[in-house]
């Protein structure tokens, strides 16, 4: 059974995607969305993924495009009229309508045939709205107190997933690699509304006291005491990204807990050289209210 928590969220998505449906040529700024459901900017964007399927971006360009078919095929306006209106010049339109249509705008107008595009939560241009939300097996999400944490970090920029790099970079600046050592990557930036070449994360590890020298290419931080939802995730690392959603929009509401402005981390428990990726451990911690 869901919780309010839940039911609150799921209120609200709706009620943005039905005011994004009755504004879709609005130049919509994340700050814009995550206002409207009362979200922070920063965690907005997982909650949505979280619980539709998709980002909001990849929403607003499907109905923009679903919108689109409508009117090459049942209106006489110019095809590049209609391209301007979903955002695009009349070449990039012609692209983006024959791959998600496979025909061209002018074909489609001959011929038209479904006006729907695939979609993860059954929101459509022109239907009513009903989303159809995401479900998981839930996972074990606890709020724990953090004592201040000291890290000797390598800054990251550019995709999430390469943060890989990063790492050994770290470890091959340190000079205790006991096996007892707790390594960290920290996220500053939201990857839906930010460049993937331009994302800021740091690989760290934690430490009882700064070295006197910083070694050359790194850098001290110390993430602030305060509480924080933990979930804990089992499974490979390329997973993360899902699990991160999923549990921004569907385990964090039950503890009825809200998120606040900082830094989301992971913390790892195990090694991957020394188990399975299947059995990989990681912690997900977000500072909540």
């Amino acid at each position: 059974m869901k919780t309010k928590a839940q039911l609150d969220h799921e209120a609200r998505v709706t009620q943005l995607i039905q005011v994004v449906l009755s504004n879709l040529d609005k130049d919509w700024t994340p700050a814009e969305l995550a206002e409207h459901c009362g979200f922070s900017r920063f965690h907005f964007s997982r909650v949505f993924a979280g619980l539709t399927g998709e980002t909001v971006g990849e929403t607003l360009r499907r109905l923009r495009l679903e919108r689109a078919a409508h009117e090459v095929a049942d209106t006489k306006r110019p095809i590049g009229a209609i391209a301007v209106d979903a955002g695009y010049s009349p070449e990039a339109f012609a692209r983006a309508f024959r791959d998600a249509y496979q025909a061209s705008p002018t074909e489609y107008r001959r011929r038209p045939a479904r006006r729907w595009l695939p979609s993860p939560n059954g929101v459509h241009y022109g239907e009513r709205v009903v989303v159809l939300f995401q479900g998981h097996l839930p996972m074990k999400t606890e709020i724990r107190d953090l004592s201040p944490m000291k890290l000797l970090c390598r800054r990251h920029v550019g995709p999430y997933h390469e943060i890989g790099t990063a790492f050994d970079q770290l470890c091959a600046r340190i000079t205790d690699k006991t096996s007892t050592r707790t390594y960290i990557a920290i996220y500053y930036d939201d990857p839906a509304t930010s460049l993937a070449s331009e994302l800021r994360s740091d690989a760290c590890v934690e430490v009882d006291a700064w070295p006197d020298e910083t070694p050359e290419g790194l850098h001290c931080f110390e993430v602030p005491a305060g509480k924080y939802a933990v979930g804990l995730y089992q499974g490979p690392y390329h997973g993360l990204g899902e699990a991160w959603s999923r549990f921004m929009a569907q385990d964090l509401p039950p503890t009825g807990r809200q998120p606040r402005e900082g830094a989301c981390f992971e913390r790892y428990l195990n090694n991957p050289e020394e188990v399975p990726p299947e059995e990989l451990l990681t912690e997900m911690w977000t500072p909540v209210a």
